[in-house]
């Protein structure tokens, strides 16, 4: 008594391969002409999916990202290929780029997945200073400048200042190491400059006679602000108890050259005693002389003189 078979999607055997998920039915037959209906049904997984995930490179040109593949669906358990060739759902030690990974579960399923590795841009770090005032000095300062990396930034200065300017500091080279959020770093140095040491030496020519008033007396300054020489000339009273001096600053190494007038005097400050100003120290200002286009030019810097006491018209130390 042979059986016949008929399913729904035509196949005529006991068995019916290559079917999609679904409900089939299937009628058989006997050789009497009986015959009975039956129904199957395939069923399948849940789809196979793949995603991503990343973590970045911490600094610049490093090698520490990590990149995850996370499956679902399908027939556990799942096997992972990276495109570098590892093969667990994590790929480890990674540099910045793009990595493809597939993976496939216990039947043979597969889906494919891309995961990208960044890195921060480079830290960098330069530096600035001010010089020292005054030969000898300490009142310089550093400042580091740090860009890039992952804010915020660390700084560690070869003196142990922690911050980002180092102040207080005399002429030299200072090392400085900037740290960003990721505990990446980078080095630099800044060197602080001083200015030549400031001297002053005088010389007189005595009175020719006695009571008389024609001596001179002059001072040399040198050092930063170039040599200069200052001239001083006691003129006679003038007639309010008063000696006027006459101060006149010569050529000095850049050939430039500058007069010293009254109390007031244009480009330079002199004083004098007397009843509006009762000083005994003249500070004589004079400019950074620079040459550009046939002039002179530049910032103010004081020298301190002694000035003459002045008593009944005389001239008295």
């Amino acid at each position: 008594m042979p059986y016949t078979y008929l399913w729904s999607d035509g196949q005529t055997t006991a068995t019916a391969t290559n079917l999609s998920a679904g409900t089939y039915t299937v009628t058989t037959t006997d050789s009497n002409g009986c015959s009975a209906i039956a129904t199957a049904t395939v069923t399948q997984p849940a789809a196979l999916g793949l995603s991503t995930s990343a973590t970045p490179v911490s600094c610049n040109g490093g090698s520490n990202g990590t990149a995850t593949a996370n499956a679902s669906g399908g027939t556990m358990p799942y096997g992972y290929l990276w495109s570098d060739g590892q093969t667990t759902a994590t790929a480890t030690n990674l540099t910045a780029g793009t990595y493809t990974v597939t993976t496939t579960d216990a039947n043979g399923c597969s889906a494919i997945a891309t995961a990208t590795i960044t890195q921060p841009a480079a830290l960098g770090l330069s530096t600035s200073a001010t010089p020292v005032s005054c030969n000898g000095g300490s009142n310089g300062t550093a400042t580091a400048n740090a860009s890039g990396g992952t804010m915020p930034y660390g700084y560690s200065w070869s003196n142990g200042q922690t911050t980002a300017t180092a102040t207080n500091l005399s002429a030299g080279t200072y090392t400085v190491t900037t740290t960003d959020a990721n505990g990446c770093s980078a080095i630099a140095t800044a060197t602080v400059t001083q200015p030549a040491a400031l001297g002053l030496s005088t010389s007189a020519t005595p009175v020719s006679c006695n009571g008389g008033s024609n001596g001179t007396a002059t001072a040399n300054a040198s050092g930063r602000y170039h040599a200069i020489r200052l001239f001083v000339e006691q003129r006679p009273n003038d007639g309010h108890g008063h000696e006027p001096v006459r101060r006149n600053v010569h050529g000095d190494d850049d050939g430039c050259e500058r007069l010293l007038g009254d109390c007031h005097g244009n480009g330079y400050t002199t004083r004098r005693p007397g009843p509006e100003h009762q000083c005994d120290t003249c500070f004589l200002q004079r400019r950074l002389e620079r040459h550009s286009h046939g002039k002179c030019l530049g910032r103010y810097h004081a020298i301190r003189l002694p000035v003459e006491r002045w008593a009944n018209n005389r001239h008295s130390n």
